[in-house]
């Protein structure tokens, strides 16, 4: 359920609101520095985290954008976090 709502407001309202060129990178850059808040992995683990998730969040506008369509994007947020917490747990345990 978050990402899927994470990634329909970033991509489409916000999308909506600033037009097409703008929402694709300041949406970007908000999805990487929302995740960054999050994390307390270190200044270098913070700031590697903040990086790949900004570019994650253009691979997901580029999607939107491509496709026209959210779908994808939401899909690719619920992977992306799914891997990410099987690997948690995995070196976890």
């Amino acid at each position: 359920m978050v990402p899927g709502t994470k990634t329909y407001i970033f991509l489409s309202r916000f999308e909506w609101l600033l037009g097409r060129r703008s929402a694709f990178w300041l949406t970007a850059l908000f999805f990487g520095l929302l995740h960054a808040f999050g994390s307390f992995t270190g200044t270098l683990g913070t700031s590697l985290l903040t990086f790949f998730t900004f570019l994650m969040g253009l691979a997901f506008g580029f999607i939107v954008q491509r496709t026209r369509n959210i779908r994808g994007a939401v899909l690719g947020h619920f992977f992306a976090d799914f891997f990410m917490l099987l690997g948690y747990f995995a070196t976890s345990v």
